[in-house]
C-alpha cells in the first residue's frame, strides 16, 4: 500500500458522514453499553450530537486544513458530555497529525488515533482501563499495525471498525464494575 497517498477532503467528509449515519443506526446500542462512569446511557446520544453539528459545512471545505481544523473547532464546541469531548480528541488528533507531517495520508491517519488515544489519556483527570479511552488505544495500534496489511484506505478504516468492535465487546473483560453490570 502506498502509506503516502494523500486522503482527500472528500474522502474525510464521506467518512465522516458514515459515521454519523452509523451513530445514528447504532446510538441506542452505545447508550445500553454506558454504565461507567456514570450509568446515565447517554454516550452514543452525546457522541451523536457532538458529530451531528459540524456536518453543516462540510462539502464546501475542499482544503484539507481548513476541513481538518473546521472539525477539531466545531466538535470541540460543539461536544456533548464526556463521550462528546473524547470524540473531539480523534479530531484533534487528525488535525495535530495533519500539522505534524505538512499532509493527510494513510499513515498519517494511523498516526492521528495514536495522538487522540495520548491526547485522550492525558485530558482526563482519572483514566481509567475498559473504557472509551481503551478503546481509542486499541483502534491506534490497529491502525498502525493493519498499515502492512491493507492494500487501500478502504482495507484500513475495515481494520479499524472490525476492531473498534472487538475493542467495545472486551471492555467488560478489563474493568469490574463492567462486568457486573
Amino acid at each position: 500500500m502506498n502509506l503516502n497517498k494523500e486522503i482527500s477532503s472528500k474522502e474525510i467528509t464521506q467518512a465522516i458522514k458514515a459515521f454519523i449515519f452509523s451513530l445514528n443506526l447504532y446510538k441506542e446500542k452505545i447508550n445500553n453499553l454506558n454504565v461507567f462512569p456514570v450509568p446515565d446511557g447517554d454516550t452514543g446520544t452525546n457522541m451523536l450530537l457532538t458529530i451531528k453539528n459540524i456536518d453543516t459545512d462540510l462539502d464546501s471545505l475542499v482544503d484539507i486544513k481548513s476541513l481538518l481544523s473546521h472539525l477539531r473547532q466545531s466538535s470541540l464546541m460543539e461536544a456533548r458530555g464526556n463521550s462528546g469531548v473524547i470524540l473531539s480528541q480523534f479530531f484533534q488528533g487528525l488535525l495535530s497529525s495533519y500539522e505534524v507531517n505538512n499532509s493527510f495520508t494513510i499513515s498519517a491517519l494511523a498516526e492521528s488515533f495514536k495522538i487522540a488515544a495520548k491526547n485522550t489519556r492525558k485530558s482526563l483527570p482519572n483514566p481509567v482501563d475498559g473504557t472509551m479511552m481503551t478503546v481509542y488505544e486499541e483502534i491506534a495500534d490497529a491502525a498502525h499495525n493493519g498499515l502492512d496489511e491493507s492494500e487501500k484506505l478502504e482495507d484500513l478504516l475495515k481494520i479499524i471498525a472490525y476492531s473498534s468492535i472487538i475493542s467495545v465487546k472486551n471492555t467488560p473483560n478489563k474493568l469490574d464494575i463492567l462486568k457486573e453490570a
